[in-house]
């Protein structure tokens, strides 16, 4: 991973880098924990969404993320789990993993700062995780509207873990090596009673 470009844009987004998260933690894959806006209503401890169009948008959103954030009692000086791209290795697809972060002052969900937290400002698209990998917190922005998804203890929603299958059904060259081990340590760690 370029640790350096990787800060830098970080920083740009208002997060601090601590490093990567622990590859070997039985957390949610990024690619499981991005599901998350397929999630039933009654799977989601938060969930609101802003019209594309409107003027205040940008306000808007952050103050969803706030009150997101307040739902699950998430304190401003948590350290947070951002999904990355990983450096793509010669015979896979682009890999995501779980950086380990921290909140400045400056962090500005709407932003979308390109490379982390979406597409340019207003257009957010980043899925993050609670240091302890308990909640999935979600923006995104559609056709429609700029959304917000928070779920509590991913591990038993059925949704994630019938699109984890999945995810372990496909060949190679849909899915690397590195989430494939992923996938199958968070369902083993979290077998169904």
């Amino acid at each position: 991973m370029d640790e350096l470009g990787l800060s830098t844009t970080l920083s740009a987004a208002g997060l601090t880098h601590l490093g990567p998260a622990d590859p070997t933690a039985p957390l949610v894959p990024p690619g499981v924990a991005g599901f998350i806006s397929m999630c039933d209503a009654e799977d989601l401890v938060f969930f609101d969404g802003v019209d594309r169009e409107d003027p205040q948008l940008a306000a808007k959103l952050n103050e969803m993320w706030q009150r997101a954030t307040e739902a699950i009692g998430l304190a401003a000086d948590a350290p947070l789990l951002l999904a990355v791209k990983l450096p793509p290795q010669a015979e896979t697809r682009q890999q995501w993993g779980w950086v380990r972060v921290m909140r400045t002052e400056r962090f500005d969900p709407a932003s979308g700062t390109p490379g982390v937290l979406g597409h340019g400002a207003g257009h957010p698209s980043f899925v993050m995780l609670t240091d302890d990998g308990k909640a999935i917190l979600q923006m995104t922005y559609g056709e429609v509207s700029g959304e917000c998804n928070v779920a509590r203890d991913p591990e038993r929603i059925q949704v994630l873990r019938d699109h984890a299958a999945r995810m372990l059904g496909w060949d190679r060259r849909r899915l690397d090596q590195h989430t494939r081990s992923a996938v199958e340590r968070w369902l083993a760690a979290h077998p169904l009673p």
